[in-house]
């Protein structure tokens, strides 16, 4: 039984709630009689006491997860009056469901058909997909994404009007190094104008700073600082003298892993390189983070985002 548990449902067809459970999971020894005039034999059921959270009518088969995050039952039913304390529910037991009765409805028939013993297979938590967001909090579509494992291309996928990257689940294997290209076509002035290198020059002359990722993006030959040579290469682009921000500059977006803030403010420059690839160790543990996009040379946030 889960030592503690989650069941995430939708009672009486609300909104989405979640249960947590702070004590074990029990065994439920007796039968039970169910107001549909089904019994279910002794030992069949999980019976969970929740800390808070509600499961009501609606709830019924939602799973019940265990503190490793897996799921150990499926919601059947409820006993005791109905609140957000005190609730319990009662869980068809995933192991009774497993091996038990007529072998061509077994779980086991269908989920291991191999017979291979495996106890129990973690979630997919690393394919989570991750949201492509402005650091104003707007999503940012057609971000294209090629995957690569172990330097091996893999595909390529775009993110949705929503920002979100759909990740090829069946296809990304469980171990290795997975590798995200990140690009977005786009042309080197989009949203870049005199007024940006009007605000670049009030950073500089420190009258009016910049946010951290409007600093990041104004850094355009990647020096790890925000100076008059930014402004210079700038300004080319506007007046194009040049097609792009120079050699060595700054790819037309730019991608960092979304953080909460900024030790130092004004100095928002990251450890690595700002190579737009990014490269996870595939495991059960890992979890993708979300993705900050800022465009280049752009202080105020005006380029076009489709």
């Amino acid at each position: 039984p889960p030592q503690t548990a989650a069941v995430l449902s939708h009672p009486l067809g609300d909104v989405q709630k979640i249960a947590i459970a702070n004590v074990p999971s029990t065994v439920f020894n007796g039968p039970i009689n169910w107001n549909n005039e089904v019994t279910t034999p002794a030992g069949n059921h999980f019976r969970t006491t929740y800390a808070s959270g509600f499961i009501e009518v609606g709830s019924s088969g939602a799973a019940l997860l265990d503190e490793n995050h897996r799921l150990t039952g499926h919601m059947h039913g409820a006993s005791g009056t109905p609140s957000c304390e005190q609730t319990r529910g009662f869980f068809g037991r995933l192991a009774m469901a497993w091996e038990c009765g007529d072998p061509s409805a077994q779980l086991s028939s269908f989920l291991d058909p191999l017979d291979s013993d495996t106890l129990w297979i973690n979630a997919l938590e690393g394919l989570r997909s991750p949201v492509f967001k402005t650091d104003a909090g707007e999503p940012v579509p057609n971000v294209r994404v090629d995957i690569l494992i172990d330097d091996w291309y893999l595909t390529t996928v775009t993110t949705d009007a929503e920002g979100r990257l759909p990740l090829p689940a069946a296809d990304i294997p469980s171990e290795g190094t997975i590798h995200l290209e990140m690009s977005k076509p786009s042309s080197y002035t989009n949203g870049v104008t005199v007024t940006d290198l009007i605000r670049m020059q009030r950073h500089v002359l420190t009258t009016v700073l910049l946010e951290p990722y409007k600093i990041l993006a104004c850094d355009v030959n990647l020096s790890n600082s925000l100076t008059t040579l930014d402004l210079i290469r700038i300004r080319k682009a506007i007046l194009n003298i040049t097609p792009d921000f120079g050699n060595d500059s700054a790819a037309i977006w730019q991608f960092f892993p979304a953080q909460s803030g900024f030790e130092v403010p004004t100095q928002p420059w990251p450890a690595a390189a700002r190579e737009n690839r990014f490269s996870y160790e595939l495991s059960p543990n890992l979890w993708l983070p979300d993705f900050v996009v800022v465009k280049s040379g752009d202080a105020n946030g005006s380029a076009s985002l489709e």
